[in-house]
């Protein structure tokens, strides 16, 4: 009887377990990092360029970025995976690491937001994401 009350008790407690589990790492899960989180500040006149890095799987055509600046832009780091059926390279785009390079004619800062989606998993939905910089222009 004593063995029996130990095995439900060990039973409830390993299910409790298991959910707290899950939920941990749900919440964990749903931390997307996108570093760094100030960018360094521009100078006028000369050519910026920086990396942007996001800690999750971005799917591709959910990404979508704004900059307030048309002299810079968001580069997506290319992989090139084989070929196509015509011997062509088959290029992906990673989202995941970011370059933004220009050159500020003007000392007004430079907003920049970048969002998107992340994949999610067998256990874990999808996670969208929002990061919005401002990038300072000095003049030296």
């Amino acid at each position: 009887m004593i063995n029996k009350k130990i095995s439900i008790y060990i039973l409830i407690f390993f299910i409790s377990f298991m959910i707290l589990l899950y939920l941990i790492t749900d919440y964990l899960n749903g931390i997307i990092h996108i570093n760094p989180e100030v960018l360094p500040n521009a100078v006028l006149n000369h050519p910026y360029s920086t990396n942007i890095t996001i800690d999750a799987s971005v799917i591709e055509g959910s990404f979508h970025s704004e900059i307030s600046n048309n002299n810079f832009k968001l580069i997506p780091e290319q992989r090139i995976d084989g070929n196509d059926i015509y011997g062509n390279p088959n290029i992906y785009y990673n989202y995941e690491n970011l370059q933004l390079v220009g050159t500020s004619r003007d000392t007004q800062p430079i907003r920049i937001t970048l969002q998107g989606t992340s994949y999610g998993s067998m256990f874990f939905s999808n996670k969208d994401f929002k990061k919005e910089y401002i990038l300072e222009v000095k003049e030296k």
